[in-house]
């Protein structure tokens, strides 16, 4: 039986639209499908050779929108989050009769030695206090200021034989004014500064085809200049796969058989085949160059 990826699929519908960005945006900017991108928000395979792939691109996508996707690879496929959620929530209500009654045989245990003892304590206390009334009036302190230069010498002496408690002159500062509670922060709606790594799926994803009505040049190699730094992966005829990393400005012609499939970043790219610009459309991420026939 044919193991199935399970998670939360529907956090990366709800983060994306928390972001306002569609899924044509998420395509250009994860350099995938439209349909991987779906399958990807639906749990499934579809656009996806092998599972592997499925889930690099989940982790990729997971990290594009900033949030942690929980991956459980289990046999049956109709496995669900809300199933997940249920499960996990009887388990753990099944834990704690058990946390429960051993807190109720700590409490029997301990119950009658600290009765004992708040009994004693009690006791001697009201003994303690019956018999020496007047102490806790001559121990009684009085609170006085050192600072105010008013209160001096005999003043200070007839205070102090005064019966009970004293406070002169208490402190004159101002009392702090309370702290202001700080405003909650708001959810982020920018979409997260990540780095995206480049993740090729040239060889099993559905690709939109060009080729030229009056060929100048022949269909042996093609020609790219990358506007900005970029990673693009090949494949021709003779399934000769080769990965570029091309920086700013520069160019690059890669030689094989076509037709040449290429997953690239269309709205940085400038593609020539047969002695044509090839005109790419803002979603154009995976294409193929035909021979002219």
């Amino acid at each position: 039986m044919n193991k199935k990826t399970s998670y939360n699929f529907n956090a990366l519908i709800k983060k994306r639209k928390l972001l306002n960005l569609s899924i044509e945006t998420v395509s250009r900017e994860l350099i995938l499908s439209i349909d991987q991108i779906k399958s990807l928000e639906s749990n499934s395979q579809k656009g996806f050779s092998v599972p592997h792939f499925q889930h690099l691109s989940l982790k990729k996508y997971a990290a594009f929108l900033d949030i942690d996707i929980d991956l459980n690879t289990d046999s049956d496929a109709s496995l669900n989050d809300d199933s997940i959620q249920h499960d996990s929530l009887i388990i753990k209500n099944a834990k704690q009769p058990n946390s429960f009654l051993k807190v109720i045989k700590i409490q029997k245990k301990y119950m009658l030695p600290i009765t004992l003892l708040a009994i004693i304590i009690i006791f001697y206390s009201v003994i303690f206090l019956s018999d020496n009334p007047n102490d806790v009036e001559e121990n009684t302190l009085i609170t006085i200021n050192p600072d105010d230069a008013a209160i001096r010498g005999n003043q200070i002496d007839k205070l102090s034989s005064i019966d009970g408690p004293i406070l002169v002159n208490p402190s004159s500062k101002s009392p702090s004014p309370p702290l202001k509670k700080k405003s909650l922060v708001t959810i982020k709606t920018e979409v997260p500064n990540t780095t995206i790594d480049f993740l090729c799926t040239i060889k099993s994803t559905k690709t939109k085809s060009f080729f030229t009505r009056l060929p100048e040049k022949p269909a042996t190699y093609f020609h790219i200049i990358s506007l900005d730094k970029q990673t693009i992966c090949t494949i021709d005829s003779d399934n000769n796969f080769q990965q570029y990393e091309i920086r700013a400005g520069e160019g690059l012609t890669h030689r094989g058989k076509a037709p040449f499939k290429i997953q690239l970043n269309p709205n940085i790219s400038e593609l020539y085949f047969e002695g044509w610009k090839v005109h790419l459309q803002e979603n154009d991420n995976f294409i193929q160059l035909k021979p002219t026939p």
